[in-house]
């Protein structure tokens, strides 16, 4: 599972809209959405946010699965 499927998978696991994260984490939903669907990375700086607010670890979201 890469980036995008985890933050969708998170997001949806604590049920928030895209709107709410993107708010919580100080972006535009534009990009949030753009993250979600593998166009763009998030920047460094936004990880550690998206780990609190989807509950995750920074290591969760990017580390990849075997």
């Amino acid at each position: 599972m890469n980036l995008s499927q985890k933050l969708k998978e998170a997001r949806l696991r604590v049920g928030l809209s895209q709107e709410e994260v993107a708010r919580r984490v100080g972006c535009s939903v534009r990009t949030y959405a753009r993250w979600e669907r593998g166009e763009t990375m998030p920047q460094t700086r936004y990880l550690q946010a998206l780990a609190r607010v989807l509950g995750v670890t920074v290591d969760d979201l990017v580390k990849e699965d075997t």
